[in-house]
């Protein structure tokens, strides 16, 4: 079977994704899709595929938080992918987004940079709250130069519990465009995979329109 292969000018804004506790599945693809063609070139680490790796949640019981560990892991993976995104021609490595969905977005949240090549423009979490008793899944670690948006919906079956239930908005930074969305009515509020729905597409797509520099640099623009 012969690759495709298709001829990109100029630089791309990238989006470093980060798939869920379950790994890559159609959700994840769909995902991918929407971001590429809205401009992106998207790049997403498939954590499972290491020989060995201790999955953290199943999701036919809605169990999360299984092994401690795996957000480490995760956070790890984000820093490597984003380094080694910087050393391809087509990235445009001044509108890097860092993205993740459920455990990817609590990877997300509280990824630090462990130099300046791991430094994102902006970060877009779906389907997590920032809160759990563990200090090390708890909270928001995005320098004020980051600005992050976190998207819920109010009765997410995976967060009703005393532990998780809430959102991030007492974690973010509202000066730097930071935003904490919970969606409250309709179908949105009762599920967990948000981007499956045109309100929250368009959401992530208004929040990275405000927040990367990309009309400027003769690259694809987000559309309004």
């Amino acid at each position: 079977m012969e690759k495709e292969t298709v001829e990109i000018e100029g630089k791309l804004p990238t989006v470093i994704y980060l798939h869920g506790c379950s790994g890559i599945w159609p959700g994840t693809h769909s995902r991918l899709k929407f971001l590429a063609d809205n401009g992106f070139l998207v790049i997403a680490p498939a954590s499972l595929a290491r020989e060995t790796y201790p999955r953290s949640c199943n999701v036919k019981t809605r169990e999360g938080a299984l092994f401690r560990g795996t957000v480490v892991l995760r956070r790890n993976d984000a820093g490597h992918a984003i380094e080694m995104a910087r050393q391809l021609a087509v990235v445009d490595d001044k509108n890097i987004v860092l993205m993740g969905f459920s455990e990817g977005a609590l990877a997300t949240v509280t990824f630090e940079a462990q130099n300046e090549r791991q430094r994102v423009r902006a970060r877009v979490a779906e389907g997590w709250t920032c809160i759990l008793p563990w200090p090390e899944y708890r909270g928001v670690n995005a320098p004020e130069s980051e600005p992050v948006l976190t998207l819920v919906g109010e009765q997410d079956p995976w967060y009703q519990d005393q532990w998780t239930k809430g959102d991030c908005a007492p974690f973010l930074n509202a000066d730097n465009g930071s935003k904490s969305i919970v969606y409250k009515d309709g179908a949105l509020a009762a599920n967990h995979g948000l981007l499956e729905f045109e309100t929250a597409k368009k959401d992530v797509l208004d929040f990275l329109q405000a927040n990367l520099d990309i009309r400027s640099r003769g690259t694809s623009s987000v559309p309004q």
